[in-house]
């Protein structure tokens, strides 16, 4: 098994200061599931990847990376990835989950932040890429 993605889960659930009861019923499994997956000795169902990470607030990539980190939710790590991207598609995600947790009354300050920042990163790269740049410019 690969002993990356398990200790990966491990990690992610720690730092979350999650139980295994808590994941398990998160996903609808039992605690022990949770156990044999951060064990190495089986692996989550593929269907159950995205839950896992937008628990944990990781992209599913981030299991299988030697060095991530867990966010406070995916909707901060979805931004830190088009930070680092600066892709369309990496915002309209980013985007529609900080979306989503405004409509849940769980947007928090740093989530507040963190949404305002990638819509100025958008912001600079489309003057940037625009032809009367200097139109922006004060």
């Amino acid at each position: 098994m690969n002993t990356v993605f398990s200790n990966n889960l491990k990690k992610f659930r720690t730092q979350k200061n999650m139980t295994q009861e808590e994941v398990a019923e998160s996903l609808h499994v039992n605690a022990q599931t949770v156990s044999r997956w951060e064990c190495g000795t089986t692996l989550p169902d593929v269907t159950v990847l995205p839950e896992l990470a937008k628990l944990y607030g990781v992209t599913i990539d981030d299991f299988f990376r030697k060095t991530s980190t867990a966010y406070e939710n995916y909707a901060q790590r979805l931004a830190y990835v088009y930070e680092q991207t600066r892709n369309t598609e990496d915002f309209l995600q980013a985007d529609l989950e900080f979306r989503k947790l405004q409509k849940a009354g769980t947007y928090s300050d740093s989530d507040r932040l963190l949404h305002a920042n990638i819509h100025h990163l958008k912001v600079v790269r489309h003057r940037d890429k625009s032809p009367e740049r200097g139109y922006f410019r004060p």
